[in-house]
């Protein structure tokens, strides 16, 4: 079975929720992800930003199922692009991350309520703290 590592960086980082969708993840390593920020729309998207990072997870999915999972209607348009992303013990790994083309305008959350579910999220996978709040900061933003 042909596998692809992917790094997730939204509400997909979640092995459990890709298991309880029927999907096979393989072990989840957190990494990091640098010159990308997060953005928030109805989901989340990366925007290319010098001096920024994210995190995630690296998961290894089946090809079948990853051409699956993105082919739903809600993240139809994110296309793969290949990047280096760095684990927690300072390794490289080559990972592809489904993002939204960067220069299309991204509609603003209209509730808070897929920040809160990421949120959760990287507390419950063990995302730095530091990281954690600023997902927060971006739900008290959406909140105002």
């Amino acid at each position: 079975m042909n596998m692809k590592s992917v790094f997730f960086y939204g509400l997909f980082m979640d092995p459990e929720l890709l298991k309880n969708d029927g999907y096979n993840p393989g072990p989840l390593r957190i990494a990091q992800l640098k010159n990308y920020r997060l953005k928030l729309g109805s989901r989340a998207t990366l925007i290319p930003q010098q001096s920024s990072e994210v995190w995630g997870t690296i998961i290894n999915l089946p090809l079948e199922e990853l051409a699956q999972l993105y082919s739903a209607p809600s993240v139809i348009d994110y296309q793969p692009t290949a990047v280096t992303c760095i684990l927690q013990n300072g390794l490289e790994v080559e990972a592809d991350v489904y993002i939204l083309n960067p220069y299309e305008p991204l509609a603003p959350p209209i509730n808070s309520t897929y920040a809160r579910k990421l949120a959760t999220i990287t507390k419950n996978i063990g995302l730095p703290l530091q990281y954690r709040q600023e997902i927060e900061d971006l739900i008290v933003k959406i909140e105002e």
